[in-house]
């Protein structure tokens, strides 16, 4: 029964996000959002690369496609890969210095992720203690100090992959609200 009940908590989170994302037709600037689907490109890595390294390889990411399911392992196929995820963003002037936080409704297996070189937060475990995030929502807080609020600004998502990895293309950055249900 507890199984039932962790399983159908996770299909909610995946769904509602989803939901209340498509349900909108308001433009971005009414939604104060920055969307980040069309903005990721991509760089297979090792284990042990740090965020220095996927920094010094800049020019040797490729374009990534966030549509259809299993989308990394398109790319780097079955097994345990390493993938970095890159995208920048611009803060426009309707959210300038003030606190974001960027939501993406699935990412499967595990991940990291950093702002312009700064460590934000992690969902699930990389080997050997490896758990997968599953269909969780990943939501993570960007400190002010972390942000550039009047140039680009760069994620870095370090992905282990675990074979059939995903993210999803419902990704944006906006304003935090009290609780993360309410984050639109």
């Amino acid at each position: 029964m507890r199984f039932w009940g962790r399983f159908f908590c996770r299909i909610i989170a995946f769904v509602f996000p989803i939901f209340l994302f498509s349900c909108s037709n308001r433009s971005e600037t009414d939604k104060k959002i920055i969307d980040l689907r069309d903005s990721f490109y991509w760089l297979e890595c090792s284990k042990n690369d740090s965020i220095y390294s996927a920094a010094m390889h800049y020019d040797d990411f490729k374009k990534f496609d966030t549509s259809g399911t299993q989308n990394i392992k398109k790319i780097v196929g079955d097994g345990e890969h390493y993938v970095w995820l890159r995208a920048e963003f611009t803060v426009p002037s309707y959210l300038r210095f003030r606190s974001l936080a960027m939501v993406i409704s699935s990412l499967t297996f595990a991940d990291k992720l950093w702002l312009n070189k700064t460590f934000i937060d992690s969902y699930g475990e990389f080997p050997p203690n490896g758990r997968s995030a599953l269909f969780e929502s990943h939501y993570y807080s960007f400190p002010e100090n972390a942000l550039n609020s009047s140039g680009k600004n760069v994620i870095y998502i370090k992905v282990c992959t675990l074979g059939k990895s995903s993210i999803s293309d419902l990704i944006y950055i906006g304003e935090p609200k009290k609780n993360q249900a309410d984050f639109l």
